[in-house]
């Protein structure tokens, strides 16, 4: 039975990998951090756009994170963080998103965002703050 329960968590989570990379769009966050890294000036526009490649990146994380979570033994919790972190696509889902995290924190200090904006970056925020309780859970989970 544990088994069966075990190959049915790795399925969800292989299901949410799979589903998380058609949702976002590697290459429109690839010339974001472009202009990132070469300090051109973005625009609100740029910042949004951040917000909702991000949206779709801590959604993932969070998907993934809590179906880890669900799983009740320590060590099959550890092979579907083993199988999480060894995905490619979805670790550039997180790097992208970290990056751009970072920029529009950066950004949210220097009072650079248009009202509507600091909005979404709030809610955004609540979502980065979910994602560190959930990995807070999980390191406690495995210990």
């Amino acid at each position: 039975m544990k088994k069966i329960k075990y190959i049915f968590s790795i399925a969800i989570i292989t299901l949410i990998l799979t589903s998380c990379g058609s949702k976002y769009d590697f290459e429109h966050a690839e010339k974001l951090l472009e202009k990132i890294e070469e300090e051109d000036k973005l625009t609100n526009n740029d910042y949004l756009e951040m917000i909702e490649l991000c949206e779709i990146g801590f959604s993932c994380a969070i998907d993934e994170y809590e179906a880890a979570l669900d799983i009740k033994n320590k060590y099959d919790c550890r092979d579907a963080l083993k199988e999480i972190s060894n995905d490619d696509e979805l670790n550039f889902i997180f790097g992208y998103s970290g990056q751009m995290y970072l920029t529009l924190e950066q950004a949210a200090e220097a009072d650079e965002l248009k009202s509507d904006t600091k909005k979404r970056f709030r809610e955004l925020k609540k979502q980065h703050e979910k994602i560190i309780k959930l990995v807070e859970k999980i390191e406690k989970k495995i210990s």
